[in-house]
């Protein structure tokens, strides 16, 4: 008899620690640059600064919608929401702070996705559905870029001189860096050729310092880089 009422004690004092633990809710969807949901995706939570073991770090999956939620995290906690996929890696992430215990948190931002990096060291840009092989970090003259990149061959091919434009839709003012663009695209010099020409000794480029600058430049100019570029497939 002994033995039954501690065993049912103990199962007591369990039931009441698990009924008594502690958990925040927080719901949100996750998205690319352009609204459209991001389904099947893995969401992986990071407690910044764990303070009680089992709470370190949960994952979920998105619905159909982009939907996802996390139901056992500690409360008034900083978070880092981060997207992992077996296809491709990103940098995008989300830092939030749960609510009180027991309470739901329904995030007003989704977590969204701009540029993932393929294999090969190709980056899609999920904004304009375009994707971007940059080129080696040396100066090029235009013919050098135009002739480097009708040899490149990576993932298939098809790849193509930018336009002008294409390069303005990297342009990221608040990036804080000297050159006003993703780092991932790990720029060396300012410029990058554009496939359009001006004349027949003068194409242009476009600049990523601060404030946007486009210029007609001497096709045999070397203080340029290349940039490949082709469509999504």
């Amino acid at each position: 008899m002994h033995k039954i009422a501690n065993l049912t004690m103990c199962l007591v004092l369990l039931l009441g620690m698990a009924g008594c633990a502690k958990k925040s809710e927080i719901k949100g969807s996750v998205v690319d640059a352009q609204g459209r949901p991001l389904a099947g995706l893995k969401i992986i939570a990071s407690h910044v600064r764990p303070v009680k073991k089992g709470y370190e770090r949960f994952e979920t999956v998105s619905d159909s919608d982009g939907a996802f939620a996390f139901e056992k995290l500690y409360p008034s906690s900083a978070y880092v929401l981060k997207p992992q996929s077996n296809r491709w890696r990103t940098d995008a992430e989300l830092h939030v702070k749960t609510a009180a215990d027991g309470e739901i948190i329904v995030l007003p931002q989704p977590l969204t996705i701009r540029y993932t990096f393929l294999k090969e060291k190709i980056i899609a840009d999920s904004l304009t559905d375009l994707e971007w092989f940059p080129g080696p970090s040396r100066d090029m003259d235009w013919h050098l870029a135009q002739a480097w990149i009708k040899k490149l061959s990576v993932a298939g091919g098809g790849w193509r001189m930018p336009t002008a434009q294409e390069l303005k839709s990297l342009y990221d003012e608040s990036v804080g860096a000297a050159y006003k663009i993703d780092p991932a695209f790990t720029l060396s010099a300012c410029c990058v050729w554009t496939g359009e020409k001006i004349d027949a000794v003068s194409a242009r480029n476009f600049s990523f310092k601060p404030r946007i600058r486009e210029h007609g430049r001497m096709v045999n100019s070397y203080r340029n880089r290349a940039f490949a570029v082709r469509s999504r497939p």
